[in-house]
Order: structure tokens, then sequence, then C-alpha cells
């Protein structure tokens, strides 16, 4: 399976993880670009890495992701939500709600909405005006 890159959004918050007694750190990586990204694993899809985006309003992941999660019961829609790709491009955007992810393994947020892009794409965006 292709490795597919995801997106951080870290407008969650990592309460649960810090309140747990669990203070170990989670590694970032740097990419060659210099960009930042954080070991996760999502159940149903394989283990990846999320690209840290503070500049991003949403997680997203992308339509071929969605796909598999459903077919497990990992993702239910939640509703339409408007955003800015990267380009300025303004697009209505599904929102879908994924049971767990695990971040840094350990740190297992719940119920996280996420934002679905079409097919195996990795543009980021933020929230529209």
């Amino acid at each position: 399976m292709k490795r597919i890159i995801m997106l951080v959004v870290w407008a969650m918050s990592f309460e649960n993880c810090l309140g747990s007694g669990t203070d170990q750190p989670i590694a970032m990586r740097v990419s060659e670009a210099g960009t930042f990204y954080i070991p996760i694993h999502i159940k149903g899809l394989e283990q990846t890495d999320f690209l840290v985006d503070t500049g991003s309003s949403h997680t997203i992941i992308n339509e071929k992701s969605l796909a598999i999660l459903k077919a497990n019961g990992q993702a239910k829609y939640a509703n339409q939500i408007r955003g800015v790709t990267a380009d300025g491009t303004v697009k209505n955007v599904s929102l879908y709600t994924i049971q767990s992810i695990d971040v840094g393994h350990g740190c297992v947020l719940k119920n996280v909405d996420v934002a679905v892009f079409p097919g195996e794409s990795r543009r980021f965006w933020g929230s529209a005006p």
C-alpha cells in the first residue's frame, strides 16, 4: 500500500496524553524540506507519519484512506465544511469522525474529526473566511 501522508492539526489537544501519567515525548522527524512529521497509527490503516502543520485547521486524510476506514466501521460522516487549499482555492469538503488516532505510540486521541480530500491528494488547507 502506498504511503499516505496525512496532516495533523493541533487544534486538537494532547491533554488526554499529558494528563495520563505518561510523560513520554513524541519524536518528530524533520524532512529535507524542513517540515516536521510524527508517527501515527489509525486502526485499519498502516502506520504512517503525519505532517505537523500549525497553520491548518483540520486533520486531513484522503478518500483512499477514508474508504478503508469506512469499510472497517472506523469512520462516520459528520458534515460538510468550507476550506481553502494552499493555492487559495475554496472547496466544500466532507468532515468525518474517526474512532481514534494513536500519536507517537501511546497518545490515543478519540473521536477525531478529519477533512477528506479527493483521491490520494496531499494538498494542505485551512478554514475559509
